[in-house]
């Protein structure tokens, strides 16, 4: 779901680097892939160094262009096989994604026969040479999809995508570096704050914190070489606002782990980011803005609760309103439902959930093997033709297992725990609320209404909502709508949206005899 998130693709992440991967199958395939991805089971990590056995090296040494297919779209995937200090490495690109130079885990040459293996991942690539290239499979959890490489010169490597808003020096305002120190964790967070030319001690500047969705986010928030908040810094510093924006805990130059972090510890975090944000000289302390994208949303909607008046504005970008199982309910359906998946299986699906959901929000201490036990317990007490209906969506009884696993982590049992409520009417400050029409993460309709619901009541402290047509969870201007579509788009983020940001928080932080004519 979130961001990020917890996505039909799966990403492999170095430091701060993220290249995704998108597995073409039927829709049905791809739903169940959407299923997984949501419950981060393709969040991957990258970190070790080569180990490769070669014979015949000259055969390999090269650069190798392949092609993964990714629902209808086609991937392109580069191999660099050379020499580093007399050993034998491997490099792959991710052009697509505007990712490059990422190492694998370790590669095996027997003859003819390459073996390429990221054991953390759970992945591995077989292949074998010949003239024409090579020919070979890409593996991960039972599945095993054909992707082939062929021999090309410099000139024919694929070039990253466009991504024509990202920002490019040299830039009209102040760009530093800081880091903060968690004060319960002592965690240092690594980040980029901005400021308009005029920000000094006796100027004080209007300023927002940019809080990311769910998943490992470095401080641009880049998905699919998209950079988001690096575009959203750019507008609002070039318009007089100081933006900072920071790695999460685990991720880029940031310390700490994030796996095992609940959305409660990444709050903690940006209340850290906030209050060292608030004791910057040249910052406007009543003009302090909360933004956040999707989970980054309703960690804006903890800190609104928690500052109370002290902070200036709120904007939710997506961010979820509902109570969270209910959120995971209605986004299963949606992606299932734009998946071609019958009516009757999501129906199953739904209650299989909703059991699989209140297990996981019990507060006790079973292992993790007795709570998959469990998990896979309500799934055999299902009649037969339940069971058959969810094996066509990929919860045979090693998806269930999965699915156990997944809903053990603490992030998981955590957020579906979470309603949004219990913030949302602590609020007492203005809120800016915005989704995308043709979001299927987080659906629009429903999640702005109960903001409206709880909020419009509230003269004192002004609440707008705005459903945005056409625009996708990322807020992209869109045409199919899919998950799988965001990384074929140019666009980052609609300009639109900045503008009509901009403009309304202009409009409260106006000096009182403006708002009077």
């Amino acid at each position: 779901m979130f961001g990020a998130a917890r996505r039909l693709p799966f990403f492999i992440s170095r430091g701060a680097q993220k290249v995704l991967f998108c597995l073409k199958l039927t829709k049905m395939h791809a739903y169940i892939f959407s299923f997984f991805r949501q419950i981060g089971l393709f969040l991957l990590c990258l970190s070790l160094p080569f180990l490769l056995t070669a014979q015949t090296q000259t055969d390999w040494l090269g650069d190798w262009s392949g092609t993964l297919e990714v629902q209808g779209m086609e991937i392109p995937v580069v191999f660099h096989i050379r020499l580093e200090a007399g050993e034998l490495a491997l490099l792959m690109d991710s052009p697509k994604q505007g990712q490059f130079d990422l190492k694998f885990d370790k590669i095996e040459i027997d003859g003819p026969k390459l073996k390429a293996s990221w054991a953390l991942a759970n992945i591995v690539y077989e292949g074998q040479w010949s003239a024409e290239g090579i020919k070979g499979q890409w593996k991960q959890n039972g599945l095993s999809l054909p992707l082939q490489f062929k021999k090309v010169g410099a000139d024919e490597l694929p070039q990253a995508p466009k991504r024509p808003q990202t920002p490019q020096p040299p830039f009209p305002y102040i760009e530093e570096q800081h880091y903060v120190i968690t004060p319960k964790t002592n965690i240092r967070l690594e980040g980029t704050l901005t400021l308009p030319p005029n920000a000094t001690d006796s100027s004080q500047v209007p300023a927002i914190l940019l809080i990311s969705g769910s998943g490992p986010q470095d401080r641009n928030s880049e998905i699919f070489g998209h950079q988001p908040f690096a575009v959203i810094a750019d507008h609002f510093s070039r318009r007089g606002f100081a933006v900072f924006r920071y790695d999460e805990r685990g991720t880029g130059k940031s310390e700490g782990q994030f796996a095992g972090s609940t959305t409660h510890d990444l709050a903690q975090d940006a209340d850290a980011c906030l209050k060292y944000l608030s004791q910057d000289p040249r910052i406007n302390k009543e003009q302090l803005v909360v933004m956040g994208h999707s989970e980054g949303g309703l960690i804006g909607f903890m800190l609104g609760a928690k500052w109370g008046k002290k902070l200036g504005a709120l904007v939710s970008l997506a961010g979820p309103a509902l109570p969270i199982k209910e959120l995971m309910l209605q986004q299963n359906y949606d992606l299932g439902k734009q998946a071609g998946i019958a009516e009757k299986t999501l129906e199953t699906q739904r209650n299989f959930l909703i059991s699989c959901y209140a297990r996981a929000v019990k507060k006790d201490r079973k292992s993790e093997d007795k709570f998959v036990a469990d998990i896979l317990d309500i799934w055999r007490g299902l009649p037969k033709k339940e069971r058959l209906q969810l094996a066509e969506i990929g919860l045979v009884e090693t998806g269930v297992k999965q699915l156990g696993k997944a809903l053990y982590a603490p992030w998981f049992r955590s957020f579906l725990r979470i309603d949004p409520k219990k913030y949302l009417k602590r609020l007492r400050c203005p809120l800016l609320a915005l989704n995308g029409g043709e979001d299927i993460q987080v659906a629009g309709p429903e999640n702005l209404e109960r903001i409206s619901q709880l909020l419009l009541q509230k003269e004192k402290y002004p609440t707008a909502v705005v459903l945005l047509p056409r625009l996708n969870h990322l807020f992209q201007h869109c045409e199919s709508c899919t998950i799988a579509e965001y990384q074929l788009l140019e666009e980052t983020f609609a300009p639109e949206v900045l503008k009509a940001m901009q403009e309304w928080l202009e409009e409260r932080f106006a000096p009182e005899d403006e708002h009077k004519h």
